[in-house]
């Protein structure tokens, strides 16, 4: 059996490892012990002290002392915490599989947050993907090129931050930069949540004492410093799910119609295999028409399906209902006359 004091002294180091930020300045030795305090462990400050010492002169490239000011703040070298537990090959391959999808996707600050954990997943993937031979050099991949869209950079620590006070429901000051201009304006803020939208992520937030919802992109975000004080609580009226649904339509341009509509329309056969793995609808029908195929389907006509529309360029061509085609050919004549117009 081994020693019991040796089996505790094991079981808090653990704990103090977790207790460890991953990013800003670090947390203070009296903040640790305080928690680990509240986890039960009878120990003294200077224990918690020597530990963290200890641990860093063992793993100096993974444990970090800002030792600039007293308190010292202590956390993780960025990158580079140690998981404490081990994935499996498949969780690893679902996990690069995840890194591939959403890369060039989510903005950098987003990504870098599950970073460690991709790095994670490559490093347990390594002994498989070595026994490929070339050019197999992987086990996953992706078509799509990165780079496509440059999606905004969002600030790490006033992600922190915004992420920290959102879960902990409370109030932000917050320094904010105008869309138009570079002119900054201060607010103090209820965070509601996160908002994935158009090319980067919003923040859904309540200025202190308003009913007035806003939606504010976290790149414009220059300053953010958590107040510490719960938020207020959400206008009676407010319905979250109306307000991201009214969001997911602005720019649709389709004039109000009923609220499904019966879509028939020619496609080419590349887009008829790709809707043969992702209907349109559960009620979608495809037949073979004079050489290309007639697809038929009831959906909502929202602003995603409008643009889904227009990416497909000529391998589709709507014929139901007669407003949607209009539509759909005007933006597509307009796109036309935009590039056949000299420039200057």
């Amino acid at each position: 059996m081994p020693d019991s004091n040796v089996a505790k002294t094991l079981i808090r180091v653990f704990d103090l490892l977790r207790l460890l930020p991953k990013h800003g300045a670090g947390r203070t030795a009296g903040d640790i012990h305080d928690e680990l305090l509240r986890y039960g462990y009878e120990i003294e400050k200077r224990t918690v002290e020597r530990d963290l010492r200890m641990l860093q002169s063992a793993f100096p490239d993974y444990i970090r002392c800002d030792d600039r000011s007293k308190p010292f703040g202590w956390r993780w070298q960025r990158g580079r915490e140690l998981c404490i537990t081990n994935i499996q090959p498949p969780e690893a391959l679902a996990l690069r599989i995840i890194e591939e999808t959403v890369s060039g996707v989510l903005p950098a600050g987003l990504l870098e947050l599950l970073s460690p954990r991709f790095t994670q997943a490559r490093l347990t993937l390594q002994p498989a993907e070595q026994g490929l031979s070339a050019p197999e050099a992987n086990l996953v991949y992706r078509t799509s090129p990165d780079g496509s869209v440059r999606l905004p950079h969002i600030s790490q620590e006033i992600l922190l931050c915004t992420l920290e006070a959102l879960l902990a429901h409370e109030q932000i000051d917050a320094v904010c930069r105008h869309r138009e201009s570079s002119d900054t304006y201060g607010i103090t803020l209820n965070p509601v949540a996160l908002v994935m939208h158009g090319t980067g992520a919003k923040l859904l937030a309540f200025a202190v004492g308003s009913h007035t919802p806003e939606l504010i992109a976290l790149h414009r975000l220059i300053q953010v410093e958590c107040r510490h004080q719960p938020t207020e609580p959400l206008p009676p009226s407010f319905v979250i799910e109306k307000f991201i649904a009214e969001i997911a339509a602005e720019g649709a341009e389709i004039a109000p119609r009923p609220a499904r509509i019966s879509l028939v329309a020619r496609i080419d056969d590349r887009l008829h295999e790709d809707l043969l793995d992702a209907p349109l609808s559960d009620d979608q029908q495809m037949q073979q028409y004079n050489g290309s195929w007639q697809l038929q389907a009831s959906l909502e006509p929202n602003s995603q399906f409008h643009s889904w529309v227009l990416q497909q360029g000529s391998a589709i061509r709507i014929d139901q209902p007669p407003e949607l085609r209009m539509l759909i050919a005007a933006e597509l004549t307009k796109a036309a006359a935009a590039y056949a117009k000299a420039t200057d």
